[in-house]
């Protein structure tokens, strides 16, 4: 799609999202503090408290449509900053670029899951998100 990579030149394809996220986490640090949206994907809250429950990372879920609470939020271990937008399950719309300012401000990566408005609607790259995820298994996919 020309002009939605952002510039961006890299791809990574995984089986799901559900491994794209535990990919992520696998990359941080134990002790390394996570922001996510209050009404994540049950996947992500799921694999934090099962698979990484040994792993001590922090987490906050905040309101990611609310920039000022997103910022108040971030810490000093904060690595990662998780929106979907629109959020799953609620369909809260969030800032990308906002957000991904906010990320880079506190040298943490940025993440947008657009798995809902797939890339043909949204392409957070436009907006600086550092890694941008779509879990074809949903929309992309059509009907089972």
């Amino acid at each position: 799609m020309p002009g939605g990579t952002g510039g961006r030149k890299e791809a990574l394809v995984i089986s799901s999202g559900l491994a794209v996220l535990t990919a992520v986490l696998q990359g941080l640090q134990p002790r390394d503090h996570i922001l996510a949206p209050e009404d994540v994907y049950y996947g992500l809250r799921q694999v934090l408290r099962s698979v990484f429950a040994k792993w001590p990372l922090g987490v906050t879920h905040v309101d990611m449509m609310d920039l000022h609470t997103v910022r108040s939020e971030v810490r000093p271990a904060t690595r990662l900053v998780w929106v979907e937008t629109p959020s799953n399950p609620l369909l809260k719309i969030s800032d990308p670029a906002g957000i991904a300012e906010i990320a880079r401000k506190a040298n943490a990566i940025s993440i947008c899951d657009g798995t809902f408005t797939t890339p043909v609607v949204q392409r957070p790259f436009q907006y600086t998100t550092d890694v941008v995820m779509h879990s074809t298994t949903k929309y992309l996919g059509g009907p089972q």
